[in-house]
């Protein structure tokens, strides 16, 4: 098992190249505010799916998930981890019971976390096939029968006969809506009361989304989904790894490429223009995006990775991206350098990275 490290990245202290672009050097990088360090169960290394979960709530605390040892940890502002839910090592499912005590809570694999306003945390139970909540130090189940069975069920009356398969990624809005990356069901789906309702997608396909094509939910299609993000004007960005995109997703349902030309190369695209703000992002090459986090100004947060290379991209509310920080070390395969990211009240980006 690797050593991992929770760093911050204080972005006004990041030089600032005559390009624009944001980057943290490497003795910035070494030097970096260390959150705390904890040894996190081990899933392999070099698939796109790899990644923990992480969250920040309102006050600065930080979460992870932990899929290889199936817990939940918190991370105090002073550094202090706790092991907040579930059993080390032990994986399992709570389908008799709807709200038990965190020590007796049972995760298998779990994946995305998100934090409400109220400080209410929702985990996507990847292996249970379930969206949990964690509350007062209570974990209950939000949505996902109790048998574990993978499926594309809907309902309107009650969220625990709904089904997903292997979901990955979870986000929550100002209103309290959870939106879940379904990975193994290639959708994006919307918790919401007694409902759960699919909005996108719902089989594999290659659709780029051309960014004025106005695809709407239905006809939209993901090869991949492994992670989620809301922002505060309700647009929802799913990172789709296997086209190389960020998939934008308005409340009015259409489905937009937000950033990622398709290509799986290194560049931040062609110089944006006031006609065209946010034809930068448009053209620009992600590789693999494994993460996407947005922050409270309307700014998104993206890592993508492949061989030799990982990256953090920050894209502006007009989409246009500089780097914010990269390893790109020949010989070196350094992916999953960032195993999570997570933005924070203050503005600050937390990373769960390798030690290394």
């Amino acid at each position: 098992m690797a050593i991992k490290q929770v760093g911050i990245f204080k972005l006004s202290e990041a030089a600032t190249t005559a390009s624009g672009a944001i980057n943290v050097t490497r003795a910035m990088l070494n030097a970096r505010q260390v959150v705390g360090t904890l040894q996190l169960g081990s899933k392999g290394a070099g698939d796109v799916d790899d990644n923990v979960g992480m969250c920040c709530d309102k006050s600065g605390n930080v979460y992870l998930s932990d899929p290889g040892n199936h817990v939940i940890i918190k991370i105090n502002e002073s550094g202090k981890i706790n092991h907040l839910a579930g059993s080390a090592g032990v994986s399992g499912r709570n389908s008799a019971l709807q709200n038990v005590a965190a020590a007796d809570a049972r995760f298998n694999t779990p994946k995305g976390i998100c934090c409400d306003n109220s400080g209410t945390l929702y985990v996507a139970d990847s292996g249970n096939n379930q969206i949990r909540t964690i509350r007062d130090g209570r974990v209950g189940v939000l949505a996902g029968n109790g048998a574990g069975t993978a499926g594309l069920v809907d309902t309107t009356t009650n969220p625990l006969e709904a089904m997903f398969d292997s979901p990955l990624g979870v986000a929550v809005d100002n209103a309290g809506v959870v939106y879940v990356a379904d990975t193994g069901n290639y959708a994006i789906r919307k918790i919401y009361g007694s409902r759960v309702l699919n909005i996108c997608g719902g089989a594999s396909g290659n659709t780029m989304n051309a960014r004025a094509s106005n695809i709407t939910g239905s006809n939209a299609f993901f090869a991949y989904t492994n992670a989620i993000a809301v922002d505060a004007n309700g647009n929802i960005f799913v990172a789709d790894p296997t086209n190389n995109v960020i998939k934008k997703i308005t409340p009015n349902g259409w489905v937009y490429r937000f950033c990622g030309s398709g290509g799986s190369g290194h560049s931040l695209g062609v110089t944006a223009t006031s006609t065209v703000p946010a034809e930068k992002a448009y053209t620009c090459d992600i590789a693999q995006p494994t993460t996407v986090q947005c922050d409270r100004v309307g700014n998104v947060y993206v890592t993508d990775e492949v061989t030799n290379y990982m990256r953090l991209i920050k894209l502006n509310q007009t989409g246009v991206p500089s780097n914010i920080t990269e390893f790109h070390e020949a010989g070196a395969d350094v992916r999953n350098c960032y195993l999570g990211m997570a933005v924070g009240p203050n503005g600050n980006v937390y990373v769960a990275m390798i030690d290394n």
